[in-house]
């Protein structure tokens, strides 16, 4: 079986990503982190082109507007169907950006940082994740601060975490990609395009 390139955007949402999949899926992929997000579309498109080789590319929405996300999704399927030539490919949209799995386990940020959320503030926070772990932290380098959360995680916040439909579809496509299935990621997309919940076709 091939190697499933899992592309980020930066070497942080790469380390984070080896941290939050299950070893299982995980155990296959070659990491490959970009410079930026357009460095990690030419990536992608590149490791499409010239090995032929299954891509999954993670990158961050940037948005919560579903029209813009739509948008964003589908100029990326065409860019990297175009260098494809039937390699199978997904792509994943952290919506707005990766930070926003970490909401998935309050009750582990409360005891992380001394503090009880309401679900108001639970639910602004999905719109900017990110400056809101800052906020509560108090810490304001990203990396400093993505370890500090990523080390305290215990086995019952990964579990809640990994049900999130970004690392659940993610986890799929990594599971079941492989050259036999090279429809696989043609599937994903057209069903994606549907659902901003993101459910990826999997061949049973």
């Amino acid at each position: 079986m091939n190697k499933v390139y899992l592309i980020t955007e930066s070497q942080l949402d790469e380390e984070m990503l080896k941290k939050l999949l299950p070893e299982n899926a995980a155990k296959d992929i070659k990491f490959v982190a970009g410079a930026g997000e357009y460095s990690a579309q030419s990536l992608a498109r590149s490791i499409l082109a010239v090995r032929h080789e299954p891509v999954a590319l993670a990158l961050n929405a940037r948005t919560t507007d579903p029209s813009l996300i739509q948008e964003h999704r589908d100029f990326l399927r065409e860019a990297l169907g175009q260098a494809a030539a039937g390699a199978p490919f997904g792509i994943f949209l952290a919506e707005p950006e990766l930070e926003i799995l970490f909401l998935e386990t309050p009750d582990r940020l409360g005891k992380l940082f001394s503090r009880d959320f309401s679900s108001l503030e639970l639910e602004l926070a999905k719109s900017s994740p990110r400056k809101f772990l800052h906020l509560i932290s108090g810490e304001q380098d990203r990396k400093r601060l993505m370890k500090k959360l990523l080390r305290n995680l215990d086995e019952q916040s990964l579990n809640a975490m990994r049900k999130h439909p970004l690392l659940a579809n993610l986890t799929r496509f990594l599971s079941f990609t492989s050259p036999s299935k090279t429809d696989l990621a043609d599937g994903a997309e057209a069903h994606e395009s549907k659902s901003h919940t993101r459910t990826t076709t999997v061949p049973r």
